[in-house]
């Protein structure tokens, strides 16, 4: 906070009259008088340090404190257990320190805290340890656009073979990335999932971070532009350097075409915009030497992206998110409906054909309005194709053919080339 790049209105004079002493201590570092002193100076955001006291012959040497890896957690963790009376096992360790990554010292203390306070006076049990890491939450991530929502991969409705897919995906890139590291090659951790709205992107995001127990980091257009010269760049490159450390983690482009999109040469925001692709496209090749980031990017509207930003190399797969297929359909409402009593001419195929063309949300949405309809019945009543037709006729598809033409466009060019189709 004292040494702020100027350009964002910090104090200059504060800010020259360090780089004054600075120098002044430099031209007479043979002086007696000076010998013996160093000069420390310690930040949590170096990148929106002035610019001025960061060039060589100001400062000597830039020292980065990373968080501590797995292993270094378990040691940690370990030598905090040694105070108190646990009944943990050694593996038990072991599992608390690959649910924190991203997590410093004081964050593991805060960590054991919280676990004695949940034990109440009573042996420490690995239950209270993962109790406490669900509500304290890393330093690097306190005030970042990190979301801590949990959602099971099974409360995301039907897409069982996409599902599949990206859990192996994942797994393939956690569990053996050194290997494709050692072969010069990176591991799959870039993915584009595209397709209409309400069908459940970013559920599916959450709900990976929560099968893998990772970090989630949201960025969508409105946490990067700064009105600033430059801001928005720092900020890209800040919640990618929060990402770094807190990995294994996720970072989840949201709308990603508002950040990603393609510029126009009569558009007079254009300069910014193509600031920012540039730099992102900077981030995105710089993940290549980061391993446990992964990057999933969602859009509705793929076809407005910019081609080189999405280019294969940047993004190692493409999953095209459709609409659910009847098999999908007819699962959500067995799951939504499974207390409701049908009347003998109504059954579940037959809804599941009605909500032809309808999105995950749409589909939900017509299984709330049937148990209100339900209530509104009483208990003792049947739930008839009456009823159904009545909420029907208030509900209609809204994704549009020319919307669904596009996707199929995209799906061809990107989706099929992966071989997922």
């Amino acid at each position: 906070m004292l040494c702020t790049n100027r350009d964002q209105g910090s104090d200059t004079g504060v800010i020259t009259a360090l780089l004054h002493l600075l120098d002044g201590l430099n031209a007479t570092s043979m002086d007696d008088n000076h010998i013996g002193i160093l000069v420390i100076g310690t930040a949590t955001n170096p990148h929106i340090l002035d610019a001025a006291l960061r060039r060589p012959g100001r400062i000597s040497y830039d020292i980065t404190l990373s968080s501590p890896d797995k292993t270094e957690r378990v040691a940690i963790l370990s030598k905090m257990l040694q105070r108190v009376e646990n009944n943990i096992l050694e593996e038990d360790v072991g599992l608390i320190a690959s649910r924190t990554p991203g997590y410093v010292g004081g964050d593991l203390h805060n960590v054991m805290l919280e676990a004695v306070m949940l034990s109440e006076g009573r042996l420490l049990t690995l239950h209270d340890l993962e109790n406490a890491v669900a509500v304290i939450k890393p330093m690097a991530l306190r005030n970042s656009t990190a979301v801590d929502h949990k959602i099971p991969l099974t409360d995301v409705y039907g897409y069982k073979a996409l599902k599949s897919k990206l859990q192996e995906s994942l797994n393939l890139s956690l569990s053996y990335g050194h290997i494709f590291e050692d072969c010069g090659l990176s591991p799959p951790t870039r993915y584009l999932i595209f397709g209409p709205p309400g069908c459940g992107k970013s559920s599916l995001i959450m709900a990976l971070s929560t099968e893998f127990h990772m970090s989630v980091i949201r960025i969508k257009r409105s946490t990067v532009l700064g009105k600033y010269f430059g801001e928005s760049e720092q900020n890209l490159t800040k919640l990618f350097a929060q990402a770094q450390e807190s990995s294994p983690c996720i970072i989840h482009f949201e709308n990603f075409e508002g950040l990603a999109g393609k510029t126009k040469a009569d558009d007079g925001s254009s300069d910014v915009e193509g600031r920012i692709i540039n730099h992102l496209k900077v981030q995105l090749d710089g993940i290549f030497r980061s391993s446990g980031i992964f990057i999933f990017a969602e859009t509705n509207r793929p076809d407005l992206l910019d081609k080189d930003v999405i280019r294969p190399g940047r993004f190692h797969e493409y999953y095209f998110m459709d609409l659910p297929e009847s098999e999908d359909r007819l699962s959500i409402l067995q799951q939504n409906l499974s207390d409701v009593s049908f009347s003998y001419d109504l059954s579940f195929p037959y809804l599941a054909e009605k909500t032809s063309g309808f999105t995950v949300a749409e589909v939900l949405q017509l299984c709330s309005e049937l148990e209100q309809q339900i209530k509104e019945l009483g208990e003792a009543e049947f739930l008839s194709i009456t009823n159904v037709e009545e909420v029907l006729d208030s509900l209609s598809p809204s994704t549009s053919k020319k919307m669904l033409q596009k996707l199929a466009k995209f799906s061809d060019i990107y989706y099929t080339a992966q071989g997922n189709k």
